[in-house]
């Protein structure tokens, strides 16, 4: 745990269940890609036990939706994470005749010479959800009969501990079965992906403490472990996004910023807010700092309605390229001096500024001043960079390669471990407006005023 100075850093514990002592465990292997579960070769308990994933339609016949073992967004985050493979699996639920459940078991698990057991297992949601549309059956007569086994787990995205305080029978051939179904949950979205690592079986649990820090500046929600809980966190949103209906907003204060996953969006670029509670986690394939509130619905407070974006915290490109991602991650930022280094396409729109397709809204630059090639980075363009129609942002003045200098302004993200500027933040039409690039003191004569 780590150790947080100031006066308002008062420090206590939770108790969240884990197991003292572990009988039985699997943890899935590492595979070399996205593998069937039927392919996979790498099980820990292959020789005593056998690993079947089947799915079905809501009117019972066979469906395609199989879970399968992956090496991408590996556990983390809780005790006895192994950080390899995971088996995955998103839901399907279109309305209440329409969806389908998916099963994974787990055959063969010998509990007959264990005392009183109970089961615990890494879960990773891809949004803060309860895990309602996972539920967890077991058998003792080779699968004729199933018996529901409730569990627990916090309601957040990422990776954690799921738990259970009841047991399980102790017998020599017991079938553990993980059933994805969204029809269950009680929060009905389709498309939802959930991951399970690290299966374990144990005796009674014991208490293992999680930090929570009373009201946390954002500085220390960003240092602290990953599953601290943080209360009363203070900011001015920065920018609003969100897909695949998750609700996003980065905020600010002290130069200091955090990405808040499924939040509320009932505020406004410049609002000060304050997150109620939430848990601080990392988001290991991209490298991002998430903050997920307990209750997104009510638990985000408004102070001060249209305070103002904080003045964007000044980089030059080395210093942006060398700066560790939780250092500068959803900071609103201006990298001064800029210069691409890449080819502008003869067309570009308010879908995506530098260029028409999805996947070439990158480009490079580098320092003004400096022919290097190793400080060239790229940043991002994504969607709507301000307000008008297609035809007024053709017509607007872009940067010349190799020739004019300018300043870039925008919220960072971190994508592939790399920081990256998006100049679509902060949101809203006046802050678009004003402009994401604005002249640099040794820029060429352009007429830089139409950003």
């Amino acid at each position: 745990m780590k150790r947080f100075l100031g006066t308002l850093a008062l420090v206590s514990v939770l108790a969240t269940p884990a197991l003292a002592t572990v009988y039985w465990s699997e943890d899935f292997g590492t595979p070399s890609g996205t593998t069937a579960v039927s392919a996979f070769d790498g099980w820990k308990n292959a020789s005593t036990c056998e690993y079947l994933a089947e799915s079905f339609k809501s009117d019972g016949t066979a469906d395609t939706y199989l879970w399968d073992v992956r090496a991408t967004a590996v556990s983390s985050g809780y005790t006895g994470a192994s950080a390899g493979g995971n088996v995955y699996r998103s839901t399907y639920y279109v309305d209440e005749t329409t969806y389908s459940y998916q099963e994974f078991t787990i055959k063969g698990i010998d509990l007959s010479s264990v005392a009183a057991s109970k089961l615990s297992f890494g879960i990773n949601t891809n949004s803060s959800k309860d895990g309602s549309a996972l539920s967890v059956k077991y058998s003792t007569d080779n699968g004729s009969n199933w018996t529901d086994y409730a569990y627990q787990t916090s309601t957040m995205s990422g990776w954690r501990l799921a738990y259970s305080t009841a047991d399980l029978p102790k017998v020599s051939g017991l079938w553990l079965k993980f059933v994805l179904n969204a029809a269950t949950a009680t929060d009905k979205v389709g498309n939802v992906q959930y991951r399970i690592d690290d299966v374990m079986i144990g005796d009674d649990a014991t208490p293992a403490p999680d930090p929570v820090i009373e009201n946390a500046t954002i500085a220390q929600v960003v240092a602290a472990d990953d599953n601290t809980k943080c209360t009363n966190v203070v900011g001015v949103i920065t920018s609003i996004g969100g897909s695949n209906n998750r609700k996003q907003f980065t905020m600010q204060a002290d130069n200091k910023a955090l990405f808040v996953d499924n939040g509320n969006q009932n505020y406004a670029v410049g609002d000060e807010v304050k997150v109620l509670e939430g848990k601080k986690t990392t988001y290991a394939s991209y490298g991002i700092v998430q903050f997920a509130p307990t209750d997104p619905v009510n638990g985000i407070e408004l102070l001060t309605a249209g305070k103002g974006v904080p003045a964007p915290v000044d980089y030059t490109v080395e210093q942006f390229i060398a700066a560790p991602i939780a250092d500068v991650q959803s900071l609103y930022v201006r990298i001064k001096d800029l210069k691409i280094t890449g080819d502008l396409p003869a067309n570009a729109g308010e879908t995506n500024w530098i260029a028409e397709t999805a996947t070439a809204g990158n480009l490079n630059f580098t320092a003004c001043d400096s022919a290097d090639v190793s400080k060239t980075f790229t940043l991002r363009f994504p969607s709507d960079l301000g307000p008008g129609s297609l035809a007024i942002w053709q017509s607007k003045v872009r940067p010349v390669k190799d020739v004019d200098c300018f300043n870039a302004k925008g919220v960072v993200a971190a994508y592939s471990n790399a920081n990256q500027l998006y100049l679509n933040s902060p949101a809203g039409s006046s802050a678009k407006f004003d402009g994401p690039i604005e002249e640099a003191g040794q820029a060429a004569v352009s007429d830089w005023s139409l950003f």
